[in-house]
């Protein structure tokens, strides 16, 4: 059975999802941060023999999974197909291949952060924390990130941390305006999820995203909160390794694949 979890719930989902440590980040963020439901997320449960079997947080159109060993693939193949996306650990997301889109399926791996080695030399004194009304200038540095396959529509969710507070950027300015940027998302009193380290062509390999990320990690540290993160580029790799990042698992994401009406 699949149902919306409610308060009622909230005790067994918070001990489900405690076994996933970090790579349960985002149901933990939206928990704290905005309960059980909003107009932004909501909490759906698989249920086996009356207990909790497989959780499914609901972000706008996007979707990521948390399964357990009694999960039923079958039973939530369709429930997922309702969605846009689907993200999550690489082992719980590779069951559900069959219903992604197979160009958008990606592998990254996932690491986490607890003590930050500090890395001397980088331009971090030009590194800045953005406000709200920063928001539309860094959106358009993320544009012109091919890697990041972003359009308009995506404004809406690149901005949405920093507007409600779940989120902040560091960001690097020079004359021509902001060429490098490093973001959290899913803040929660132990962690945030570090996304879109971005350095505008023509402006990289000059220490850039390094300096906003380590000023980035530094500022989350400080409040107790541990920064995770994934990636699939090597050269990001040795960056994130060389600031204290260790590697805790796999991760996948893919589109779901919608049947031509």
């Amino acid at each position: 059975m699949i149902r919306k979890i409610g308060e009622p719930g909230r005790e067994e989902m918070t001990e489900f999802l405690k076994k996933g440590g970090a790579l349960n980040l985002f149901f933990k963020a939206d928990l704290e941060n905005f309960g059980m439901e909003s107009p932004r997320h909501s909490f759906w449960g698989q249920y086996a023999g009356g207990r909790l079997s497989s959780v499914v947080l609901r972000f706008y159109d996007s979707q990521t999974l948390s399964l357990s060993g009694s999960s039923d693939i079958e039973e939530l193949t369709p429930f997922l197909q309702k969605g846009r996306s689907l993200a999550g650990e690489k082992s719980a997301v590779d069951g559900f291949r069959g219903i992604l889109d197979p160009r958008s399926y990606r592998e990254q791996i996932f690491s986490h952060l607890k003590v930050l080695k500090e890395v001397q030399g980088l331009p971090e004194e030009e590194v800045s924390l953005a406000s709200c009304e920063d928001c539309d200038e860094l959106f358009e540095l993320q544009l012109e990130i091919e890697e990041f396959e972003l359009d308009e529509s995506g404004k809406e969710s690149y901005c949405d941390a920093l507007l409600s507070g779940t989120g902040r950027i560091a960001y690097l300015r020079k004359e021509s305006g902001i060429v490098s940027s490093a973001s959290s998302v899913a803040e929660y009193s132990g962690g945030a999820m570090i996304v879109a380290v971005a350095t505008r062509p023509g402006h990289r390999k000059k220490g850039y995203a390094a300096a906003c990320l380590q000023a980035l990690c530094r500022s989350l540290l400080t409040e107790g909160k541990e920064p995770s993160l994934f990636y699939d580029n090597p050269q990001a790799g040795r960056i994130y390794r060389r600031l204290g990042f260790e590697t805790a698992g796999s991760w996948a994401m893919g589109t779901i694949l919608k049947e031509e009406k």
